[in-house]
Formats: structure tokens, sequence, C-alpha cells
């Protein structure tokens, strides 16, 4: 018996980023995570990547 599924797999969909939750909060804070990442995140995630900030303006 065949098991129906909510999803079809024969057909591809791309994956919409911008639509996450995660996307919308760092997208509309992303100023102040820029401003506090040396204080706050550096010790665990390291120094602020310029490629971020140019990855955020696209």
């Amino acid at each position: 018996m065949a098991q129906s599924s909510p999803y079809d797999f024969d057909i591809y969909q791309p994956r919409n980023p911008k639509a996450s939750a995660y996307y919308k909060c760092i997208e509309n804070h992303f100023e102040e995570l820029e401003q506090a990442w040396d204080d706050m995140y550096k010790s665990r995630y390291g120094y602020w990547r310029t490629y971020v900030m140019i990855q955020g303006e696209i």
C-alpha cells in the first residue's frame, strides 16, 4: 500500500530563505547585530567578516 505525502517530490521546489523567520529577524536587526558583534560574539564566533555585510546588502 502506497503512503500519501503532502509533498510532490517529482516537482523541484526551490528554497525561499527570505521567507524564514531567521532571515527576517537578521534583516530587521542587521545594524544592531553588526554593532554588537565584537562585544557579544567575537570570542565565540570570531571577528566580523566583511563579506557578511556585503551579503546583507544584496
